[in-house]
C-alpha cells in the first residue's frame, strides 16, 4: 500500500512539475509567476510527503526527513524531484545487503553441580559442619555441608551459611546463597502477609497478629538474616509490636518472655530484667526464664546474684540444667 501511495504520489508531482515547466518555458497564455511557483510548491509538497509516508520504518524523525525533502525539490526545480526518485527507486530495486549473524546459538549447557540425594540423617555432624565448610579441600564435601546445614537448626545453620557465602567456588557460595534468601523470603511473607491482615482486626484478633509480627521480626534478628541498619528496625519493630500486642490484651508469660528477649539482644539489661521478671510472676517456667537473668546479672557484673540464680537454676531443673557447663563451673568456683 506504500509502494502504490508513493508511486501516486510521484506522478502527481511530476506531471505538476512538468505543467509548471511547460507554462514557463513556453510562455503558455494567461500564466503568472504567481502560478508557476504555486505549481512548483504544491509538487514538491507531494512528493515530501509522499517519501516520508513510504519510508520503512517510520520514527519520530519522520517530520525532519520532510522538510529535508521539501527544501530539496524546493531549491532544485525539476532536478531535485527527480533525484529523489531515482534514489529512492535505487534504493527499492537494490536494497542493502544484511550482513550475516554476528552470533552462534548454542545448546544450555549443563550445570557441574547435581543436587544430592539428602536423607533423613545428615551426612556431618552439627560440630563438624564448620570446620568442614572453612577448610575442606575438596568442593563437593563443602557442598555437602552447606546441604546438610538446612536440615538443622536455623539458629545454627545461619551462621554456617554465612561463612559459606565466602566460599571460593561460585557453586557453593550461590547455593549458600539460595538457602539464606529462601528463609529470609518466608519470613518477610509471613510479615507482610501479617500486616495486611492486621489493617483490618481489632480487639484480641489483632492482639493475635500484632504478637505474630514481633515473633517473626524477632526471628529475622535472632537468626541474624538481617545486619545493620536492617537488624536495627527489625528489633524496633519486633518491640513495638509486641508492647502493641499487650496493650491490646494479649495476656501471659510469653508476652513478656518475647519483650525481654529484645530488650536483652539490644543489651538494655535493666528493661529486660523488668519483663524477665514480670515473666516469672505471671507462671513463666524457671527454666526458662533463669538463664537470661543469669545471662543479665553477668553482665552487669552482679556476680553474687549469678550464683544465686544458677543455684536456683539447679535447684528447679533437678540438677538437668539447660546450662550445665555454666552451673558446674560457678558451683565448683563457690
Amino acid at each position: 500500500m506504500r509502494v502504490i501511495y508513493l508511486i501516486l504520489s510521484a506522478v502527481v508531482a511530476l506531471v505538476l512539475e512538468f505543467y509548471a515547466w511547460d507554462t514557463l518555458i513556453f510562455h503558455v497564455e494567461g500564466a503568472s509567476f504567481l502560478k508557476i511557483l504555486y505549481l512548483h510548491i504544491l509538487s514538491s509538497l507531494i512528493a515530501a510527503y509522499g517519501c516520508v509516508y513510504v519510508r520503512i520504518p517510520c520514527d519520530n524523525r519522520e517530520r525532519d526527513l520532510f522538510f529535508l525533502l521539501l527544501i530539496m525539490v524546493l531549491l532544485m526545480p525539476g532536478f531535485g524531484l527527480l533525484g529523489v526518485y531515482i534514489a529512492i527507486l535505487h534504493a527499492l530495486l537494490h536494497p542493502k545487503k544484511q550482513r550475516g549473524m554476528l552470533w552462534k546459538d548454542v545448546p544450555v549447557p549443563s550445570l557441574p553441580y547435581k543436587p544430592v540425594i539428602v536423607g533423613a540423617h545428615p551426612t556431618y555432624g552439627e560440630g563438624g559442619l564448620s570446620s568442614v565448610i572453612q577448610s575442606a579441600s575438596d568442593m563437593s564435601r563443602r557442598l555437602n555441608a552447606v546441604v546438610a546445614a538446612r536440615q538443622i537448626n536455623d539458629k545454627m545453620a545461619v551462621p554456617l551459611l554465612q561463612e559459606a557465602l565466602k566460599d571460593p567456588e561460585d557453586d557453593v557460595r550461590l547455593f549458600a546463597y539460595a538457602v539464606l534468601d529462601s528463609k529470609t523470603t518466608a519470613v518477610t511473607d509471613r510479615i507482610t502477609d501479617l500486616l495486611l491482615k492486621t489493617e483490618s482486626e481489632v480487639g484480641l484478633a489483632k492482639a493475635r497478629l500484632c504478637y505474630a509480627l514481633a515473633q517473626n521480626y524477632w526471628e529475622l534478628s535472632f537468626l541474624g538474616l538481617v545486619t545493620g541498619n536492617t537488624l536495627s528496625f527489625a528489633l524496633n519493630e519486633a518491640e513495638k509490636f509486641a508492647h502493641q500486642a499487650a496493650s491490646l490484651g494479649w495476656s501471659g508469660s510469653d508476652i513478656e518472655f518475647l519483650i525481654g528477649r529484645i530488650l536483652l539482644y539490644q543489651k538494655k539489661y535493666p528493661e529486660a530484667k523488668k519483663y524477665f521478671d514480670l515473666s516469672l510472676e505471671n507462671g513463666a517456667l524457671e527454666s526458662a526464664i533463669l538463664p537470661f537473668l543469669s545471662e543479665i546479672a553477668y553482665e552487669r557484673q552482679d556476680f553474687l546474684a549469678l550464683r544465686t540464680l544458677l543455684e536456683r537454676l539447679n535447684t528447679s531443673c533437678d540438677g538437668n540444667t539447660p546450662i550445665p557447663a555454666v552451673v558446674t563451673s560457678w558451683s565448683i568456683a563457690s
